[in-house]
């Protein structure tokens, strides 16, 4: 990419020569600022976080508070996690109490 600087070209100008967007112009010439050379590498498009993952801890409560017999509401109730969430990590073969371990005490 020439420089705006060094070239003496305006932004949409070098858009235009090379086919991209003003926007995507700026973007190249923020990375090349910030990282040098490397910075204008390919880059993967998936998101470094996903907003509806929970942690290993929060799967790992889920599936232990199914085993000692919760419902659904009780679970979501003290982990303040959504029913559906709960049914998205239990859908893995834990989700139904007949699969469990029978019940250590008497009901």
């Amino acid at each position: 990419m020439n420089s705006y600087k060094n070239e003496g070209l305006r932004p949409s100008e070098e858009a235009r020569a090379q086919g991209v967007s003003v926007r995507t112009i700026y973007k190249w010439l923020r990375r090349f600022r910030a990282e040098g050379p490397a910075g204008l590498g390919n880059r993967s498009s998936r998101p470094f976080t996903c907003l509806h993952e929970y942690d290993q801890t929060v799967h790992q409560k889920v599936i232990q508070l199914r085993r000692e017999r919760r419902t659904y509401r009780q679970i979501s109730m003290t982990l303040k996690v959504g029913k559906s969430t709960m049914a998205r990590i239990l859908a893995r073969g834990n989700n139904q109490l007949a699969n469990q371990a029978p019940p250590t005490e008497s009901v």
